[in-house]
């Protein structure tokens, strides 16, 4: 059953990228997110599979690429520590096409020279309030405007101010005061806000009451697993990014109204796949034993079919309302994905010079 949902998440994802290829007039922008990667190049052994690894986030990110779609490549921060082959990494994210890394308080604690390695970067490091203790200035980049599809998409990162810096030369400004400075800078600078969070849930949703402004978080320092979420009455949608680099966020906004809010429409495209799957199996070329192995003795086929189309029906019609959507897929890196040849070769020539 486990790999008959990965293989019912990976059609959804070609059904998305063809629904979004037939029309062209469709205004739209995609965002995928990691994040907690931890310097992990290969997947990790989990108690149900094998998951993560970047030649398997390369894929994923080529199969959008492919389709003719330019996604926003985000890490939402702890992607280094002490012991990883940090310029393994980077010649991995520059490769898959990343555009930004938050720098997290984890990142920062390394031993490594983030500033001189940032040279080294095809993407931009951002923390908006990470600063020099001295100067007060910031260390990176406060924020990136990204275009795509005609929309402006603010990039920033916040560091949770209840992380301990280990080189003092550093200092963690209170997120909330620098987001909300931040999010006055790019106010008339871009259409949508995104905040890549390094902290827990329960700060993630603290800023969610304070900043308003913002459209969307996305946390790396919580290592729950993700899940489709509702956005609060107020507030920006949060998205958990998992741990070990295991998961990608995918992100789809749907723009036709730019005066309209955003609705979130996660849980009925999931009801609807939900649905379609099951129609599948009771329809499908099978025996009434098979049937009613799966579904039991007193399954009432016809009755229960006739239902299942009809609440199809209804979800359609439900999905067809909605004038601006979000909707997020929670893409598992399981071992079903193939790995990227460039990237694998990438790691496998590192590992060879290590030996």
């Amino acid at each position: 059953m486990y790999n008959h949902r990965i293989f019912f998440s990976l059609f959804s994802l070609i059904l998305l990228f063809s629904c979004i290829n037939m029309d062209k007039e469709t205004r739209m922008f995609v965002i995928t997110t990691t994040g907690n990667v931890k310097g992990l190049l290969n997947p990790v052994k989990t108690k149900y599979d094998v998951r993560g690894g970047l030649a398997r986030k390369a894929t994923i990110i080529n199969n959008y690429k492919k389709e003719g779609i330019k996604p926003i490549i985000l890490d939402a921060g702890n992607l280094f520590t002490d012991s990883c082959d940090i310029n393994t990494i980077i010649k991995c994210y520059n490769k898959i096409g990343y555009n930004v890394l938050n720098v997290g308080a984890n990142d920062l604690s390394t031993s490594f020279n983030l500033k001189l390695l940032e040279k080294s970067a095809e993407f931009s490091f951002v923390s908006s309030n990470i600063v020099y203790t001295e100067s007060q200035e910031p260390v990176f980049k406060e924020y990136v405007i990204i275009k795509r599809n005609g929309f402006r998409i603010a990039i920033i990162g916040l560091t949770s101010s209840s992380y301990k810096l280990k080189a003092k030369k550093y200092k963690i400004i209170e997120p909330t005061l620098s987001g909300r400075k931040i999010l006055q800078k790019v106010k008339n600078l871009s259409d949508y806000q995104v905040i890549l969070f390094d902290g827990n849930y329960k700060n993630a949703e603290k800023i969610q009451n304070e900043l308003l402004e913002a459209d969307f978080i996305f946390v790396s320092g919580d290592i729950t697993p993700p899940r489709k979420n509702h956005k609060q009455k107020d507030g920006a949608f949060i998205q958990r990014v998992g741990d070990l680099g295991q998961f990608i966020i995918s992100t789809k906004t749907i723009i036709d109204n730019e005066d309209s809010s955003l609705i979130d429409i996660s849980v009925l495209v999931e009801r609807k796949r939900f649905i379609e799957e099951k129609l599948f199996l009771t329809t499908g070329n099978r025996s009434n034993k098979q049937l009613e192995q799966l579904f039991g003795e007193n399954y009432d086929f016809p009755k229960k079919i006739n239902h299942m189309q009809s609440e199809l029906i209804k979800t359609k019609k439900q999905l067809l309302n909605f004038t601006n959507t979000v909707e997020f897929t929670i893409i598992q890196l399981a071992s079903i994905i193939q790995d990227e040849n460039e990237i694998t070769q990438i790691i496998n020539t590192a590992s060879n010079k290590l030996k």
